[in-house]
């Protein structure tokens, strides 16, 4: 049981670290990290989803129902992202009935349509008036300030959908609670786990690439070129960037892993010699950073378009990031 529980924190941690990343993502205030798409299965990522506040709801009364549609055909998308969608509607209905005196009731139903899959999530709340339903989906607009809400919860939601391909549709009238459908396109083939597919590890990176790691911590850098090499890669280390301008001299890579929040010389001043002297190969940089949501560090990446590896990321997140790119790169 104990196990259990670590592992459910450890998951909830890895999708908080995306989250946050959505979240601020979906604002404008922050650069896109990669994606990671699988094929998903509906019905488990919305029972996850119902199940990570369970809790809470009982504490204050709420009840939710699901009816889950047998054999949902697999939608494609990043499950945290997904995971934060269905999460999001689910707790702006439990924030619609704290403090409602009524029937405090969340119905939760996945269903089937032409060439596609709506999770619909309804409450029995005050519902919401024709003025704010013009501008729930505005990002910070909410109605609910003195809970501490930042009206992003809806926005976020809408566009994580809207990115996968899906739409969300928002019906309700005063006094008559609120119903909000997602709606996604289907896909085909078989989809996996929610737990399997939450660390992205189920992906194979090819067998062969060549990576250049420009990384000043020893542990990280150790840590990493090691894992990418028992991979199948080909890996070269840099401690910063006199020895990464020195590599780039005499060979090019499929990839560059650059952190920049190096000590010494920072990982922009870095990048910015790499494109002055080798512009073909800063194309195939990536960063590496925890300071990802700052605004230096935000404006400097959507300046450069390349894309980003959020620290902390697992494995998982590495394995999945690189064999994207070096794809690509071919």
């Amino acid at each position: 049981q104990d196990r259990r529980a670590l592992e459910q924190i450890g998951g909830h941690a890895r999708r908080a670290s995306r989250i946050v990343s959505q979240l601020l993502d979906s604002t404008g205030v922050a650069p896109h990290t990669s994606s990671q798409r699988q094929l998903v299965d509906v019905n488990a990522l919305v029972r996850r989803a119902i199940e990570l506040h369970g809790y809470g709801r009982r504490e204050r009364g709420i009840v939710v129902e699901l009816t889950a549609a047998p054999d949902l055909p697999a939608i494609s998308g990043d499950v945290a992202q997904l995971h934060q969608a269905v999460s999001n509607l689910l707790v702006n209905a439990e924030e619609a009935l704290v403090d409602f005196d009524g029937e405090r009731l969340i119905r939760v139903m996945t269903r089937e349509r032409d060439k596609g899959v709506d999770v619909r999530v309804t409450d029995t709340g005050p519902g919401i008036t024709p003025h704010h339903q013009a501008r729930i989906l505005e990002p910070m607009f909410t109605t609910r300030t003195a809970q501490g809400n930042r009206g992003l919860g809806l926005t976020i939601a809408h566009a994580i959908v809207r990115d996968h391909g899906g739409s969300l549709q928002v019906h309700s009238r005063a006094g008559e609670g609120a119903e909000f459908t997602l709606s996604f396109p289907a896909s085909v083939a078989t989809p996996v786990t929610v737990d399997d597919a939450t660390d992205g590890d189920d992906v194979v990176a090819p067998a062969t690439g060549s990576i250049l790691l420009i990384e000043d911590e020893v542990t990280l850098r150790s840590a990493i070129s090691r894992f990418l090499r028992n991979t199948g890669y080909s890996v070269e280390v840099a401690e910063g960037g006199s020895e990464a301008l020195a590599l780039l001299a005499e060979r090019s890579y499929d990839l560059i892993l650059l952190d920049l929040s190096m000590k010494e010389v920072r990982g922009e001043q870095v990048y910015e010699l790499i494109a002055s002297r080798h512009p073909e190969r800063a194309r195939r940089i990536v960063f590496m950073t925890g300071d990802v949501h700052s605004d230096a560090a935000s404006r400097f990446i959507r300046l450069t378009g390349r894309p980003v590896l959020a620290k902390p990321f697992t494995l998982g997140d590495l394995k999945t990031c690189v064999a994207q790119l070096i794809h690509e790169s071919r």
